[in-house]
């Protein structure tokens, strides 16, 4: 498998970020937009203008790459040897395949992984369960802009194997309690 190189543009950001986020230790997240020059050629083609840089912890980043539209077109994680921010918090990450086969990564900062794991472990035997979902998990299901707060989401929690679980989420116009 061929792996494109960083442009040294794309190097040059990646460092500024990491000074941004050293700089600023209280800050989570970063905003900025994209220049067509920092990008690997392959995803010029994409239409990306800005990126979400997230803190997960000391040394791990999340990376969500946003069109003209503000949808999502791709993302990643980046860990790094040494701590950038070495008093963050750790939050997992979450890995979650779309409709369309796009790879979304979110930093799960409600520790919802955390819960569904206890549930389990206090349920042997069982492989599924019904709970409301958390904002993170309804919002990339919904339009970029769409007001939230008017919205309700129940998630199917499976788990495939031992401490693997699959999370389905169904958006609802109003919100209702797990079944």
């Amino acid at each position: 498998m061929k792996i494109d190189k960083a442009s040294r543009a794309f190097d040059a950001e990646i460092k500024r970020d990491r000074e941004w986020f050293q700089s600023n230790p209280s800050k989570s997240r970063l905003r900025r937009k994209v220049t067509g020059q920092e990008l690997p050629r392959h995803l010029r083609r994409l239409g990306i203008a800005e990126v979400v840089i997230e803190r997960a912890g000391p040394a791990t980043f999340v990376r969500t790459f946003f069109d003209n539209q503000g949808r999502p077109v791709l993302s990643g994680y980046d860990v790094y040897d040494h701590q950038i921010v070495p008093s963050a918090p750790t939050y997992p990450i979450t890995i979650r395949h779309n409709a369309k086969a796009v790879q979304e990564v979110f930093v799960n900062r409600t520790d919802i992984a955390m819960t569904d794991r206890e549930w389990f472990k206090h349920h042997p035997g069982e492989s599924e369960f019904k709970r409301l979902s958390t904002e993170d998990e309804m919002r990339p299901n919904l339009a970029p802009g769409t007001d939230i707060t008017r919205f309700g989401g129940v998630t199917t929690v499976r788990e495939v194997a031992p401490g693997v679980r699959q999370r389905i989420v169904s958006c609802t116009r109003e919100s209702r309690k797990p079944e």
